[in-house]
């Protein structure tokens, strides 16, 4: 089997459209690349999670999810990437991917250690609605939101305490010294002794936020795994995996680029009204916001109310908005943020149009 042929079979795997004859062949051909074993247990990790929170995700999807999950410098891999035919996609894809195994020694050297032993003993427990609590063994407790998925060791506590998440989660942590626990995503490991902290880590937002309760924590991108940063009590941390996307605005008529910052702090602050802290307000089943974009808080009401929320224009990304709220429905939500900064929205089914305010 050619390795363009491996790869292939592989994306239509992830992807949920493999045949059952392909499957044969995939498995044969595994078996003569023993040396890969590891590097493609890695990938179903990865991949089985983004199935368990999001099904039906399709190849091309499948493989736009690995390039934002792994950065790669702009100045060695250019994204051409711009809705051609599907086969084409799916070899440049295949190219990408073959890129990414061979030459990011340090993504896979990170999880082949851990993921080869613990591939075939990981307890996956998934959640779809808010607050599912899960007690580990060394009393240490996890508190899910929805759309999340956690994984550890069956030796969690003994050889380890290695947790993977994607999605977002509340961490209270038992204190060990000896035997610290590391919270993996898709692009921050976080190393903890004993400490309360929030982690949102979901793969479709450009990036992971943590915000520390107690303790102390020990932060290092995927990127730059040397680098390590600590997080204190009431601060935040945010790792933006936009940093090499260059977005373009339109102003007077002039375009202008402007680079997001890779990582930056900042404090956690309670929104005014309601003495809530935003980021942990999910944790009561609240929604609550300080001087939030638009665009950021789309991704929260999408993930709360299961819609999709679409802007006639791109301008009110910027405004920001501060609110809270219990279990009101979505369009009394949009009903209150229209009064902050006018705007005009249409509900069809689980589809919304938000559009400038008519004059």
């Amino acid at each position: 089997m050619t390795e363009e042929r491996l790869w292939h079979l592989l994306a239509r795997k992830f992807a949920n459209e493999i045949s059952l004859e392909e499957l044969r062949e995939l498995e044969l051909g595994m078996k003569n690349l023993p040396s890969e074993e590891h590097r493609l247990a890695i990938l179903s990790y990865y991949f089985d999670n983004i199935q368990s929170t999001k099904p039906n995700v399709g190849v091309d999807e499948s493989w736009e999810k690995v390039r934002t999950a792994i950065s790669i410098d702009q100045n060695t891999q250019k994204d051409t990437y711009n809705k051609p035919q599907k086969k084409r996609f799916i070899y440049t894809s295949l190219c990408t991917l073959v890129v990414l195994i061979l030459g990011l020694g340090y993504y896979f050297d990170l999880f082949s250690s851990k993921q080869k032993s613990l591939q075939s003993n990981l307890i996956s427990i998934s959640s779809n609605t808010v607050g599912k609590k899960i007690i580990l063994p060394d009393g240490s407790s996890i508190l899910m939101n929805k759309y999340s998925n956690i994984r550890y060791s069956t030796n969690y506590g003994k050889s380890n305490r290695d947790v993977f998440l994607i999605g977002e989660a509340y961490f209270d942590v038992v204190k060990n010294e000896q035997l610290p626990m590391t919270v993996h995503t898709y692009l921050v490991n976080i190393k903890v002794k004993g400490t309360a902290f929030n982690v949102t880590a979901y793969t479709d937002d450009q990036k992971v936020e943590t915000s520390l309760v107690r303790g102390l924590i020990e932060l290092s991108t995927i990127r730059n795994p040397q680098n390590k940063m600590l997080l204190y009590p009431k601060q935040k941390m945010i790792i933006d995996n936009s940093v090499d996307r260059v977005a373009t605005i339109d102003q007077k008529n002039q375009q202008k680029e402007i680079k997001k910052q890779f990582f930056y702090i900042d404090t956690l602050t309670e929104e005014p009204q309601s003495k809530i802290i935003p980021e942990l307000a999910w944790m009561e089943d609240k929604l609550v916001f300080n001087a939030e974009t638009l665009e950021d808080l789309i991704i929260k009401l999408n993930r709360r109310y299961s819609v999709n929320i679409q802007l006639e224009n791109e301008a009110l990304k910027t405004k920001r908005f501060t609110g809270a709220f219990d279990n009101e429905p979505i369009d009394e939500v949009l009903k209150a943020m229209s009064y902050i900064h006018p705007f005009d929205y249409q509900i069809t089914k689980n589809n919304v149009l938000i559009k400038p305010k008519k004059l």
